[in-house]
């Protein structure tokens, strides 16, 4: 299989991972710094931690909603193991133990994480990012020889609506 044909199908593999109209969580605090710490994503792009959003670039790195438990899940299970720590009189086994379980969660988060543009204005005006506990973004766009653009969408229903209108009051 030549170079080519091996870039077209790991591109087809790509595109039906992640579809439009996803809606995915925004990475940020211990998951985000375990993603730079691993090298993870580009040196160039520096990511507010508190934000999970590049506001030079735009960029963020998101997780699908559906996989984001599961990957938070595998991070505090290997911070666990490793606060754990290994004695000085443990074994290679434990060891081997300790790189697997590294190296699982590292397959899984590169799996499921993908690199976005976010494409819309921010919300409230803010220039540095939103607070990820009341915004997802939806993948708008994901076409192969594009930018993966998303945009800000609510986390809940909670302040969407204005309760108080002629029209939501039952007599």
């Amino acid at each position: 299989m030549s170079l080519r044909d091996q870039l077209r199908a790991d591109a087809k593999m790509d595109s039906r991972r992640f579809g439009k109209s996803i809606v995915c969580r925004i990475v940020h605090g211990p998951l985000l710094s375990f993603i730079e710490q691993k090298g993870l994503i580009p040196n160039v792009i520096l990511i507010n931690n508190d934000t999970g959003l590049d506001p030079i670039n735009n960029k963020m790195v998101v997780i699908p909603v559906s996989k984001y438990s599961q990957i938070l899940e595998l991070l505090q299970n290997y911070d666990v193991t490793v606060s754990q720590g290994l004695d000085v009189n443990d074994d290679t086994e434990s060891f081997e133990k300790l790189l697997r379980i590294n190296e699982e969660i590292i397959v899984a988060i590169q799996q499921n994480m993908i690199l976005v543009t976010v494409s819309s204005v921010m919300p409230e005006g803010i220039s540095a990012g939103v607070s990820p506990q009341l915004y997802d973004v939806l993948i708008d766009s994901i076409d192969v020889n594009q930018v993966i653009e998303a945009v800000y969408v609510h986390r809940t229903v909670r302040n969407l609506r204005e309760t108080k209108k002629q029209w939501n009051n039952k007599k």
